[in-house]
């Protein structure tokens, strides 16, 4: 509500320990719902982020499992946030049959190495980050290189 108050661009995510379809999709219910009283104002995507170690094999079931629910619930802007390992080796088929979705893709380099570039919605480069007006050790930084808020 406060990043809406000032006018920022605002999207959620939720950090998804999830390990079947019906986990995911729950995750996307828990999502919608934290951010429905928010809808008409949220102009970036919500995403599922998939980086807990120990559930590789199940990135793509889940990635696409949440994305289609997303969907069902009314959802335009939806996405996936992973590291670009995951992208390569777990989410493959997400990449290749979901490509009109929002790929969030974290690789902390002087270039995102992520392919196709034209792929990727937003890039965090770093998790070492200092922004004046926030008072933390650190900040993940990104680029995004879609403009949601103007879909």
């Amino acid at each position: 509500k406060g990043a809406i108050d000032v006018g920022l661009h605002v999207g959620a995510y939720i950090y998804s320990r999830a390990r079947n379809k019906a986990e995911a999709e729950r995750d996307a219910v828990n999502l919608f719902n934290a951010c429905k009283p928010y809808m008409d104002k949220i102009d970036m995507p919500l995403y599922i982020d998939l980086e807990q170690s120990g559930l590789e094999r199940y990135a793509d079931t889940v990635a696409i499992a949440f994305l289609n629910k997303m969907s069902a619930l009314g959802v335009k802007k939806r996405g996936v946030y992973a590291n670009l390992h995951w992208w390569d080796n777990y989410l493959t088929k997400t990449r290749k049959d979901y490509r009109s979705n929002a790929f969030w893709v974290a690789q902390y380099n002087d270039v995102c190495q992520f392919k196709p570039a034209s792929d990727v919605g937003i890039w965090q480069y770093s998790s070492k980050g200092q922004v004046s007006g926030i008072n933390a050790d650190w900040v993940d930084m990104d680029i995004c290189y879609i403009e949601y808020w103007k879909k």
